[in-house]
C-alpha cells in the first residue's frame, strides 16, 4: 500500500485584499481557508483532459 503524506507550506506577505477575497470564498464555499486555497491550487495546477470533438464545436 502506498500512501502519501500531505505536506504543508507557509505562504507569507498575502496582500490584504487578496487574503479577504480568499476568506470570502471560503464563506461563501462553507469551508476553511485552507481548503479553500487547496481547492484554488488542484483546479489551477491538474491539467484537464480535453475532449477534441467538444473542444472543435465550441471552437467554431
Amino acid at each position: 500500500m502506498n500512501v502519501r503524506m500531505a505536506t504543508s507550506i507557509t505562504v507569507k506577505n498575502i496582500p490584504e485584499n487578496i487574503y479577504t477575497l480568499l476568506k470570502k470564498r471560503a464563506v461563501e464555499h462553507h469551508i476553511c481557508l485552507n481548503n479553500e486555497i487547496i481547492t484554488i491550487f488542484e483546479k489551477e495546477t491538474i491539467s484537464q483532459k480535453i475532449d477534441p470533438k467538444k473542444f472543435l464545436r465550441t471552437a467554431r
